[in-house]
């Protein structure tokens, strides 16, 4: 079966406000071991698989949610192995966040016209919910990536919940 990797680009992380437990001197220690330097760049990668009578790609990166320069790569990668957005029938999300859902949509349309996108029930409960940032603290800005990346999606009766407890 093939499988491709693909290319959204790289973000730069900012690893002494990210890490805890540890000072910037540990951080930057363990980096020159490594001939990197702080900030660090991330890849921003997704997965085509190949199967008969269907293309599967798992996550779709950040698109243009980080900014020019920082991801949005993932199109140009997909017709770099020869395929088009409009040739994909399947999309698995591993979770929703911004560098894993960004890439649905541009401009606030979908990317992914002819996609099923699948994703955990969980998560879309979770993120859907209007009372779940308030009960939780968890950061709004993932609320409001859940909305922009999946709702369009959603509204087009394009998403299938996986329900991982069976």
């Amino acid at each position: 079966v093939p499988v491709f990797t693909l290319s959204d680009g790289s973000v730069p992380k900012e690893l002494h406000k990210l890490l805890q437990h540890t000072t910037p001197a540990q951080t930057d220690a363990l980096l020159k071991l490594n001939f990197q330097t702080n900030p660090v760049e991330a890849s921003i990668n997704a997965y085509l698989i190949q199967l008969p009578g269907k293309l599967v790609l798992i996550d779709t990166g950040s698109g243009e949610l980080f900014g020019p320069g920082a991801g949005g790569g993932l199109l140009a990668s997909l017709a770099s192995a020869g395929f088009m957005a409009a040739q994909i029938t399947d999309i698995l999300i591993t979770h929703v966040h911004s560098d894993h859902t960004g890439g649905l949509v541009h401009g606030g349309q979908r990317v992914f016209k002819n996609a099923t996108v699948h994703v955990e029930k969980r998560d879309l409960d979770f993120f859907f919910d209007a009372m779940a940032q308030k009960r939780t603290g968890y950061d709004q800005e993932y609320f409001d990536i859940a909305a922009k990346t999946l709702k369009p999606y959603i509204d087009a009766g394009q998403v299938r919940p996986i329900n991982a407890d069976g």
